[in-house]
């Protein structure tokens, strides 16, 4: 199976075609890649009615000087248009920043652990490849070391960590997620009733 079938395509980029986009052209990458594109997204961002609800949030990011690029950017956009500068995050998928999630606290403002691309990334091992399941268990104590360091640095500096991903919406994964010291979970509200569930489980554990 490719993975180009499993990443998410947007047609009327006419992104390039890889071998492997997952370890392409994507997210952080593309938007500094192509910055007049990126500029626009921004403008639009805040320039929007609801700006003052808006946190804007890089995926893909592999550097310290990835998130500082794409964060002068809307910082400048914010400066051209009058508009208060939102909070900014990074959606922290790669083993990179996982590892070293301290060398971003005084630059972020939220760290959003992207469990699917991050677990995959972690073990090498496509997630959309079914013969490679095995590799795709969130529960593995490596992975699990892993997602405790960005959680315990991001409460002691008391930024604000959240988790999206099928981790997040998986009882015995959001269980392991509060024990680690998560308390923001993003999942479908119709698999709310079991997670909160879990999540009492967990606190009175």
């Amino acid at each position: 199976m490719s993975s180009q079938k499993n990443d998410k395509q947007v047609p009327y980029l006419n992104l390039p075609k890889e071998e492997n986009p997952f370890l392409g052209l994507r997210g952080i990458r593309y938007s500094l890649d192509e910055e007049d594109l990126f500029r626009e997204q921004i403008i639009s961002i805040l320039s929007s009615d609801l700006k003052e609800k808006v946190k804007i949030m890089f995926p893909m990011v592999a550097t310290l000087e990835d998130f500082q690029e794409a964060k002068e950017v809307v910082v400048s956009v914010a400066g051209k248009l009058g508009a208060e500068i939102p909070k900014i995050g990074i959606m922290v998928e790669t083993p990179s920043v996982a590892i070293s999630p301290e060398i971003y606290i005084d630059e972020v403002d939220f760290f959003s652990i992207g469990t699917n691309d991050l677990l995959q990334y972690s073990f090498a091992a496509d997630r959309g490849i079914t013969s490679l399941n095995k590799y795709h268990d969130a529960l593995n104590p490596s992975f699990l070391k892993l997602l405790h360091n960005i959680i315990n640095t991001a409460n002691k500096n008391d930024i604000e960590v959240s988790v999206c991903g099928d981790m997040a919406s998986d009882t015995e994964g959001a269980y392991m997620l509060y024990l680690l010291g998560l308390r923001i979970f993003s999942l479908a509200p119709s698999q709310a009733p079991a997670i909160v569930s879990s999540l009492l489980k967990a606190k009175e554990a």
